[in-house]
């Protein structure tokens, strides 16, 4: 298989991931939840970020939807929490080593420094 083919296929595997993260707010979100290992409800997150609760829920349900973040019923709330499946770290993984031996082949002094642990 091609460099190309991997990185694409990892890119279109990642997309979610990657359209997740390019949001501002949705950062914030997560940074947020990152500061509260136990969770947090949609209202303590409204709070916290000083936005709309439908904006809040918007947000929640495109992270969700890549996976980046999970809810867990509490009483009549859910409580949000980070959470990354290993598949998308070790697709991460992958994908940074193949780009990493992608540029090394490609250009020259790229080889000239030690790949980072």
């Amino acid at each position: 298989m091609t460099y190309e083919a991997l990185v694409g296929g990892l890119l279109d595997r990642l997309h979610p991931l990657f359209r997740a993260l390019g949001e501002p707010l949705r950062m914030a979100i997560l940074r947020t939840l990152l500061e509260h290992p136990d969770g947090l409800t949609v209202t303590e997150l409204v709070d916290a970020l000083d936005v709309p609760q439908s904006t809040v829920s918007r947000h929640l349900a495109v992270l969700r939807h890549a996976a980046v973040v999970d809810a867990a019923r509490d009483g009549t709330s859910r409580v949000y929490t980070v959470t990354v499946p290993h598949q998308t770290l070790d697709a991460l993984d992958t994908l940074t080593e193949t780009i990493r031996e992608c540029v090394r082949e490609r250009h020259p002094k790229a080889r000239e420094h030690p790949a980072r642990p």
